[in-house]
């Protein structure tokens, strides 16, 4: 993690792009207070991916919860596999 003044990041486009190439975070300041973000695409996608993955985590388990509660019985994957003639 870097921490840069947002001006000097306006005037060192290219500088700071390298620091993202890097896999660096770059956090932005004015006035002494944190203002903006700045991190690579890959990073951004990675915690997009991560994101992703928790919502659907958090669907799951309030769909077996509404399962439950209604006296129903979660079917484990390795009987929707057979089913299905996976």
């Amino acid at each position: 993690m870097t921490r840069e003044s947002a001006d000097r990041v306006l005037r060192d486009a290219e500088g700071t792009l390298g620091k993202l190439r890097g896999g660096r975070t770059v956090w932005l300041e004015r006035k002494g207070r944190e203002r903006a973000v700045l991190l690579s695409a890959r990073s951004f996608r990675r915690i997009l991916e991560d994101l992703d993955d928790y919502l659907d985590a958090v669907a799951a388990e309030k769909a077996v919860a509404a399962a439950r509660k209604r006296g129903e019985r979660p079917i484990p994957i390795e009987e929707v596999k057979r089913r299905l003639g996976l």
